[in-house]
């Protein structure tokens, strides 16, 4: 490959055309197939989600139907956390699937999303809804529900709203009946809605759901023919919820002769397509149809035509700015080739032939007839114009009064029967239907949230005979400067807080101003920080007093205390008996600091100062042994020293602080530095009018490497020894790393940056997945194939198909550490193993990125060959990995190779 230089080339036009031709993707495109197009990868999904700002009172929840937390499954997705976003979306929405696939989210959702002001625009929510439940279906992870209670209820029709009613009320244990008058379970979503719109696995997981919790359905079974609702309440249902949908036809003001209605087309094609009654699909090449309609039903339609070969024309009267149709629905027909015909009124249709006159949208909101006459010849004709209750109207025992059944206390009525509109709606009506019934059966308490043997994992753990209700608390950082701040944290479920740096009162300072930035260069909302704050600026008697009231409220709950003074005995004997009698379970010594802090006399200048505090004092041995001798002699309570990264080896430095009397170490503070210089030359942050600033502490995703391999020596220089975890925690995936590493508990604060303190939940949510995991062959299995990056490693396991535990589900403890003992020296590595780069074609997309990466930093092994497409020429490639390293689609993986290389070079 040869190295390219900015030059001006210069072709004709008509070369320029072809070179086009051959590269850019026709804009108008034919759809053929009834098969979804391909979704989005794991790794789309997941910078999808990365792009969430996470808003206080997140409107799109607000315009969500089901009041879904989508911020908190969202943030879920971008933490690669599955099962919790799963439980997310399945607390608040039982048909997710059909939900995600259908929504109009322009106008919920997304249409709600602060991001639409931007033009990258809304988070694409429905996508990532649907992706996470997907995977989460490949768990084979069942929902618990309380025993049967002595209630019963029954549901008639399983669409959405049925469906949604039914999850809801097994979950206080109340029995669930539905007759559905089809065969199959699902309703519409099943009968009307085509495979390239909801494929039938996704509806047929929806109902497996609601079979795994012992719903029972009843089949064949139509109201007013087989069963009336008094039948059912006579047979001992004390409630009953209507949910069968609109199933007539509306009758038109004009003769229909030849057309069929949406129902029966769209059932016709569900028939052959998700029911394989092997008939053969229509075919409408070369063949004019007209879809009548402007709805969601009627874009099916027409889109449907398309892919059977017809040539389409959607007919309605609506202009295009009246449609009730998504705009993106429209759009994309317009995209590929449907003709539309607005502002038209039909007068008739007799075999085929459709006689239109125009009208007029006025002010006064109605449409009126111009008078100008239009006739046009169709091979096929469709009436998509909706449905009624006309005719099965005389099954419901009174007339439909916001979701009740008039005359009657304990029949209610959801979905298509109360007017809504779309698939969301329905879901939320049995939802609330479901609540409805429940107060009238005695259940007045909130709905329990989806519940698996996930969530029935302890996360309990002990450290130095104190018991933490989970591993995870906030750091001694601005995250817990205040009581308040610390407060907030327990609030949110936090199992410990350690409070921000106490100091003698004679010692506290003010802080400087702008002490806090974000530290990448990343455009977007990033999880890499530099500070320049000092010890706390409350007095040492604020936090005694905020101790004793946090140790009031919180009794089940550890309370750390970070302490520092300067190198004197005396300072720290005061401060750690005033502290521990107010207190506080466990001290934090920190000596890592790197702010340049100082005690009393002020700032004198850099480390090498008489009042020096923080990292000036433990960045050697013999100090540090020095403060912790210091604190034990006068500690009722354990204390662990907070390390400093910024040193050679940190096993010395812990050594010396269990030396001193230290029950264990924190690890590891804000590695030292600058995040950047502007273009003129100033820094950032940049202080007071000269714009100065001093070197600070980095924090967050840029040095949790930093952390993982310093925990891990440290650990595995001393065993037995305890280790608070700390260095860019912001999900259960980063918290797991570190106990592999061999913390024990973790701290902490960047990530409340970004996600608030409830970023906890995510973190209980992902640990407990993570220890389930190792319990199941199957999910133990899958935890080798959990990360996209891991599918490009040359060993992976094959995935077991058996789902029943067969060991108990582990405790933190039982995985500490197991990630280091993978940590070794050179000599350990086998010298001769070699591994080759390998192309999927299917996947490439022959960007020629890896070909740059090569021929720079490895062995130039991969060429383009002359198809356009790029290979791995095996002889030349060095199995170094930087390919790998830049594949923007993950295209390329890592495949053993025979050949024993003794030198990469020859």
């Amino acid at each position: 490959m040869d190295i390219e230089d900015v030059q001006i080339k210069v072709q004709t036009t008509c070369e320029s055309r072809c070179t086009r031709a051959a590269k850019v993707a026709p804009t108008r495109k034919r759809p053929t197939s009834f098969e979804q197009d391909p979704p989005p990868t794991e790794d789309e999904i997941v910078t999808e989600a990365r792009r969430c700002i996470y808003c206080h009172d997140a409107p799109c929840s607000s315009c969500c139907p089901t009041n879904l937390d989508v911020k908190e499954y969202i943030h879920a997705a971008a933490a690669r956390n599955w099962y919790y976003a799963a439980k997310i979306i399945l607390s608040s929405n039982p048909v997710p699937l059909s939900t995600g696939l259908l929504c109009p989210v322009h106008s919920l959702c997304q249409g709600g999303c602060n991001l639409q002001k931007t033009r990258a625009g809304p988070i694409l929510t429905n996508e990532i809804q649907v992706h996470c439940i997907r995977r989460f279906r490949e768990y084979n992870i069942k929902q618990i529900v309380p025993p049967n209670c002595g209630h019963k209820v029954a549901v008639v029709g399983s669409g959405p709203a049925g469906m949604s009613c039914a999850a809801y009320l097994r979950r206080f244990g109340i029995e669930v009946t539905i007759f559905e008058q089809e065969s199959f379970a699902g309703g519409i979503l099943q009968r009307e809605i085509l495979p390239f719109r909801v494929p039938k696995e996704d509806v047929d997981f929806e109902v497996k759901m609601l079979e795994d919790i012992n719903v029972e359905f009843k089949f064949n079974q139509t109201l007013g023919k087989d069963f009336t609702v008094d039948s059912l309440l006579k047979d001992g249902y004390e409630c009953v919820f209507l949910a069968f949908g609109k199933p007539d036809k509306i009758n038109v003001p004009f003769p229909t002769e030849g057309a069929v209605t949406a129902r029966e087309f769209l059932t016709e094609l569900n028939g052959i397509l998700k029911f394989k009654n092997g008939k053969p699909l229509p075919d409408y090449k070369g063949k004019k149809v007209c879809v009548l309609g402007s709805g969601g039903t009627a874009c099916d339609c027409a889109s449907a035509a398309l892919r059977l070969g017809g040539d389409v024309t959607m007919a309605c009267f609506e202009d295009f700015k009246s449609f009730p149709a998504p705009l993106a629905e429209v759009e994309k027909l317009l995209r590929e080739g449907v003709e539309f015909m607005t502002l038209v009124q039909v007068k008739s249709i007799v075999n085929g032939e459709v006689k239109f006159v125009t009208v007029e949208h006025r002010e006064d909101g109605k449409y009126y007839e111009l008078g100008e006459n239009i006739t046009r010849k169709y091979d096929h004709v469709i009436l998509a114009f909706g449905a009624t209750l006309r005719e099965s109207k005389s099954n419901i025992p009174g007339e439909v009064k916001i979701h009740k059944v008039e005359g009657f206390d304990n029949v209610f009525a959801g979905g298509d029967i109360t007017g809504v509109t779309g698939v969301v709606e329905a879901a939320n009506d049995g939802k609330y239907a479901a609540r409805l019934i429940a107060n009238k059966l005695g259940f007045t308490q909130d709905f329990p949230l989806f519940h698996t043997a996930v969530d029935d994992v302890p996360l309990e753990t002990t450290m130095c005979g104190l018991k933490f209700i989970n591993p995870v608390g906030i750091s001694s950082a601005e995250v817990s400067g205040t009581y308040e701040c610390c407060r907030n944290s327990l609030i949110a479920g936090m199992g410990f807080c350690t409070t921000k740096t106490i100091i003698l009162t004679k010692d506290v300072q003010r802080d400087n101003d702008m002490r806090i930035v974000k530290c990448d260069d990343n455009p977007l909302p990033g999880g890499s920080y530099m500070n320049i704050a000092m010890l706390s600026e409350h007095s040492c008697e604020y936090w005694l007093d905020a101790i004793k009231k946090l140790k009031a409220e919180f009794p089940d709950r550890i309370i750390i205390a970070s302490i520092s003074a300067m190198d004197k005995k005396e300072d720290w004997h005061e401060l750690v008996t005033r502290v521990q009698d107010a207190g506080a379970d466990l001290f934090e010594l920190n000596l890592s600091c790197p702010n340049e802090v100082h005690g009393e006399g002020g700032h004198k200048g850099g480390f090498n100062t008489d009042n020096k505090i923080g990292m000036a004092l433990g960045t050697h041995p013999i100090s540090v042994k020095r403060i912790s001798e210091y604190v034990k002699e006068v500690a009722k309570i354990p204390f662990f020293v907070k390390l400093t990264p910024n040193i050679t080896d940190s096993t010395e430095i812990a050594k010396a602080s269990i030396d001193g009397g230290a029950a264990g170490v924190s690890m590891i503070n804000t590695v030292s530095g600058i995040p950047r210089f502007f273009p003129d030359g100033t820094p950032y942050p940049q202080v007071g009018t000269e714009k100065f600033v001093l070197s600070g502490g980095l924090s967050g995703d840029i040095i949790r490497p930093i952390a993982l391999r310093q925990i891990s020596k440290v650990h595995l220089s001393t065993l037995e020894t305890p280790i608070i975890g700390i260095g860019g925690i912001w999900s259960g995936d980063t918290a797991m790393q570190h106990m592999y590493a061999g913390a024990n508990i973790f701290e902490i604060c960047s990530a409340t940056i970004r996600y608030s303190y409830e970023v906890c939940h995510e973190i209980f949510a992902g640990l407990r997945f993570v220890l389930y995991s190792w319990s199941r062959p199957d999910l133990r299995s899958l935890l080798s194939h959990h990360l996209s990056d891991m599918k490009a490693l040359p060993h992976l396991p094959a995935v077991s198909k058996v789902v029943e535990q067969d060991r108990p589900v582990p405790t933190l403890l039982d995985l500490r550490g197991i990630g280091a003992r993978k940590v070794v020296q050179r000599e350990s590595l086998p010298p001769t193993w070699t591994v080759e780069a390998y192309i999927d074609p299917e996947t490439c997309l022959n960007c020629g990125k890896c070909g740059y990466t090569c021929r720079d930093n490895g062995n130039n092994a991969i060429f383009k060959q002359a198809d356009g497409s790029w290979k791995v020429e095996g002889s030349k490639c060095v199995g170094c990995g930087a390919c790998i390293s830049v594949c923007p689609v993950k295209a390329l993986s890592f495949k053993q190779s025979d050949a024993e290389k003794i030198w990469h070079w020859k």
